[in-house]
């Protein structure tokens, strides 16, 4: 069961320069913390008198002060809290922190930080995803996961020894979602690597509808990877660019390959760009390479508009000893078979076509924590409930 301070911070608009910052203090006595540090400009105004209003006036420190601000205290919430809205620069946010915690109202931060009044973790960890979602689809995913799956898993709790295996089956549903959830929610990242001027920029920039990388016939041109964002379906898809992979003598081009060799541990999928134009021979770092992946990978044969030989399309498949790798004939230079290739890619990974999962799972701790449960019903129903309520929902704020 998480425990809380009596009174703590938390910041609730993204740390940076903005129009407006947010900070909510927390707890019993938030309103008598904030008037430590909070000078109203109508100096007359009593205490009282600002509980449930706005009120306009200075956070200062040691006297001295640090930013006009408008203060909202709502002491009927539960539990009560003071919401302070200031100016977004970095400084002034961290100073204000920093005075706040001084007063007895330190910040918390992480993903087990609270947001807003909230009775349990999973509400919580809810209403994160919401504010980090990258998509309308994934807010709209995180949404209908913070309005419903505590009721959902307290009506399991509720039922458990009574109908223990339907519980189990439901359970294991919530389970099963959670990669596609979490994929709606998040996104995925796809690196794009290939020998040199197989037209890896031309297909990222293609996907990105902009110049985000240099394309260049000189071998080498890309020294560095490059990322960039799109959206497909509702899917938020990160996009990798990487060097091109071949033997160089240039210190700084060999750095940039190696990134892009370690980069392919660290996504979902790879798509091994190649020059269907050209011969076989001159892609074959490129497909060296696919022999080692082990993340989802499909093969884009590129500049298939002006191929003659077309021998790239057997010859590389044919050294490739995976029959799961599939093949897609693009052009990144008009954009035919672009969208069938990013098609595949997703299809590979395993988030296309994208169906909204219904309520799931969406965290580690959650599927751990559910998968202890369905450990514990193989053998009793007791202490079951007891275990979805504490261990799975955990309670903030306990009756």
């Amino acid at each position: 069961m998480t425990k809380l301070p009596d009174h703590y911070s938390t910041l609730l608009t993204p740390a940076g320069s903005g129009a407006i910052a947010l900070i909510r203090i927390t707890g019993r006595d938030a309103m008598r913390i904030v008037t430590r540090v909070f000078e109203p400009v109508n100096q007359a105004c009593a205490r009282k008198e600002t509980v449930n209003k706005l009120s306009y006036g200075w956070i200062v420190q040691d006297g001295e002060p640090i930013d006009d601000v408008i203060i909202s205290a709502q002491q009927q919430a539960n539990p009560p809290f003071v919401d302070i809205s200031m100016h977004a620069g970095i400084r002034i946010v961290e100073r204000i922190l920093a005075t706040l915690s001084n007063a007895g109202a330190p910040l918390l931060a992480g993903e087990q930080t609270p947001a807003w009044p909230i009775d349990s973790l999973i509400e919580q960890e809810a209403l994160t995803a919401l504010q980090q979602a990258k998509s309308k689809r994934g807010a709209s995913v995180a949404l209908r996961l913070w309005m419903g799956l505590r009721p959902h898993l307290m009506q399991l709790a509720e039922n458990i020894e009574e109908e223990p295996e339907s519980t189990s089956q439901a359970l294991t549903q919530l389970m099963r979602g959670y990669a596609q959830t979490c994929t709606l929610l998040g996104g995925i990242s796809i690196i794009l690597v290939g020998p040199p001027n197989s037209g890896k920029s031309t297909l990222f920039n293609r996907w990105l509808g902009r110049s985000a990388a240099i394309v260049n016939d000189m071998a080498g041109t890309t020294r560095d990877w490059i990322t960039g964002e799109i959206e497909i379906d509702g899917i938020t898809v990160s996009l990798i660019d990487t060097a091109g992979l071949h033997d160089s003598e240039d210190y700084l081009e060999n750095i940039a390959i190696s990134k892009g060799y370690t980069m392919t541990s660290h996504v979902d999928g790879c798509i091994l760009v190649l020059d269907s134009s050209t011969s076989v021979n001159q892609q074959i770092a490129g497909i060296n390479l696919l022999k080692n992946l082990s993340i989802p990978t499909v093969i884009a044969l590129n500049k298939y508009d002006l191929t003659s030989l077309h021998d790239v399309n057997e010859s590389a498949v044919n050294q490739i000893d995976n029959s799961t790798v599939s093949t897609v004939q693009c052009s990144a230079a008009t954009g035919e078979g672009i969208d069938p290739l990013m098609q595949t890619m997703l299809s590979a990974v395993g988030v296309y076509p994208a169906k909204d999962p219904g309520l799931s799972l969406f965290t580690q701790r959650q599927i751990e924590a559910a998968q202890k449960i369905l450990d514990l019903l193989k053998k009793t129903t007791s202490h079951t409930s007891d275990s979805i309520i504490d261990d799975l929902i955990q309670p903030i704020y306990p009756d």
